[in-house]
């Protein structure tokens, strides 16, 4: 049975490995690398494996994201074909917004392949943007979405929850953009939809984590009504942040609040 590793890169530099992660990538066979170099793996991979490979280059911007997924599939299933345990490292966390580490189960599903697919956690930007926020995603409530899903599905939202709304950089895009995402983000889209639910004056937060030692947060601030502007400032990365706003009085379970302070 031939094992498939996908592990969590971390984000701010490869530092965000687990222990487990670095034991797991020690012991493979051959690695593969997807999302970028992530800040100082090619030294920590260079050091305790050496038998890696990028393939960041074949997903290409400006091409269907469909093309750039399938080019990426066919390198993993050389690779799994070819060693008998396999990791792929992934930028962040394998099983938050990354659609690559999504496919790969189905894919060894489909080439009949008999291996064992593993994630291994590495932080998240969803861990970072907590830290960010000064934020206990517990204390109010707090959704993380897709942008396109929330639109297509015409999803309920509860404003007295917190939102952090994914892949805003490519609303109602099939093609990648990765070098100028403003340019293309169908941004009326999601305004609309936010509509909806919020007043105009509503605010949020446009949110880019550190991604590197020797970046800083960048935060862009505006309203509802602003949301076009503030999406002129997106990046592949960014993250919509919405804050909650308390629910009305009418909301309140009067009898299971009693029960709480008696």
């Amino acid at each position: 049975m031939k094992k498939i590793n996908i592990v969590g890169g971390g984000l701010r530099s490869a530092n965000q490995m687990t222990l487990e992660a670095i034991s797991i990538i020690r012991s493979s066979s051959f690695i593969l690398v997807w999302g970028g170099l992530i800040e100082g793996i090619t030294e920590i991979l260079n050091d305790i494996n050496p038998n890696w490979k990028d393939i960041s280059s074949f997903y290409l911007n400006n091409a269907d994201d469909t093309v750039n997924y399938q080019i990426l599939n066919k390198k993993v299933i050389e690779a799994v074909r070819e060693f008998d345990n396999l990791s792929i490292i992934v930028y962040g966390h394998p099983k938050v917004g990354v659609t690559f580490s999504q496919n790969i189960q189905e894919l060894i599903n489909l080439s009949k392949i008999e291996a064992d697919v593993i994630c291994y956690p590495g932080i998240s930007s969803f861990d970072t943007m907590l830290i960010d926020k000064s934020l206990d995603p517990l204390e109010e409530g707090t959704c993380l979405v897709d942008a396109n899903r929330l639109i297509l599905y015409d999803l309920n939202m509860d404003t007295s929850l917190n939102y952090f709304i994914y892949h805003v950089c490519s609303i109602g895009v099939r093609q990648t953009d990765f070098v100028s995402p403003h340019e293309t983000t169908k941004s009326l889209y999601l305004k609309e939809k936010l509509k909806k639910h919020y007043s105009l004056d509503h605010p949020l937060e446009l949110l880019l984590s550190p991604t590197s030692n020797h970046s800083l947060l960048k935060t862009t601030h505006g309203t509802i009504n602003d949301l076009e502007e503030i999406l002129k400032n997106v990046y592949f990365s960014s993250t919509l942040f919405i804050p909650a706003k308390l629910p009305s009085i009418d909301r309140v379970n009067v009898e299971f609040y009693n029960d709480l302070i008696t």
